[in-house]
């Protein structure tokens, strides 16, 4: 992150004031003393101008950001399988209603039916 800083000539002022937080708290991320989110790479990535990936692959990986992105990736992919999951039992469940619906409209039909049936007094 520092390196494609540098090759701006940003100083950690500058891209911390562009991110609305304090050098400080900027050279914490830099320094790989605090995570970030996916979010956040991504700001800092448009400010200096590259991709997401080029801070993942770069010589000085900062080790606390790519394990946040593989800990998001791994997050997003776990609650994706509940969603689906879930969406699963929804139409488990609707389906059931379906069948107790029709069920509830075949016995309504057999006592009219049935009702029909009995001779009047």
């Amino acid at each position: 992150m520092r390196r494609y800083r540098d090759e701006k000539c940003y100083s950690q002022a500058f891209v911390a004031n562009k991110l609305g937080i304090t050098q400080s708290a900027y050279q914490k991320i830099e320094t790989g003393d605090v995570k970030i989110t996916l979010d956040r790479l991504a700001q800092i990535a448009i400010i200096l101008e590259k991709k997401i990936e080029d801070f993942l692959d770069c010589p000085e990986k900062n080790v606390p950001i790519k394990d946040t992105v593989l800990q998001h990736h791994k997050q997003f992919n776990f609650i994706e399988k509940i969603i689906l999951q879930q969406a699963k039992w929804i139409e488990e469940l609707e389906l059931k209603l379906k069948t107790k619906d029709d069920e509830i409209e075949n016995l309504k039909r057999q006592l009219a039916f049935a009702k029909l049936q009995q001779p009047s007094t």
